[in-house]
């Protein structure tokens, strides 16, 4: 069994650079990666204005729309899902025929209770889709 199994190795390796370290000098002199220095600038404006880092300025009313439409259509497409499957559940039940057997006893349930369950998870399911800030209307 101990050839199968490898040894856990005592030595470990940190690959945090800290000040005063040779590397750390090296790091500050490479330039920042794209959209990096932009993060970096926007965090030291949010800190002097006296917001904090983790919480950005609110989204302007155009990028507001913008999201909510896209929450909108989300919240369509998760509501049509549904309604794309009645096809196939109409051919697994013209293929389960006509005779009673285990096959068409699993296709008539699944076809019946796959629509109660999803009633019965509907709040569960948009629940991703509501704004955090504001209640928005979907219809």
């Amino acid at each position: 069994l101990s050839h199968i199994m490898p040894r856990k190795s005592t030595y470990t390796i940190d690959l945090n650079v800290r000040e005063g370290h040779e590397g750390y000098n090296v790091q500050a002199k490479c330039p920042a990666a794209p959209g990096h220095a932009l993060l970096q600038q926007q965090e030291l404006t949010w800190t002097t204005k006296g917001m904090s880092a983790s919480r950005p300025p609110t989204l302007t009313q155009t990028k507001q729309d913008q999201l909510t439409a896209k929450r909108k259509s989300l919240a369509m497409s998760v509501a049509m899902k549904p309604g794309q499957q009645i096809l196939m559940n109409a051919f697994m039940m013209y293929m389960s025929g006509s005779q009673l057997n285990i096959w068409s006893i699993s296709v008539t349930s699944g076809a019946v209770l796959s629509p109660l369950a999803g009633i019965v998870a509907m709040e569960q399911t948009f629940k991703n889709l509501e704004s955090p800030d504001a209640k928005e209307d979907y219809l």
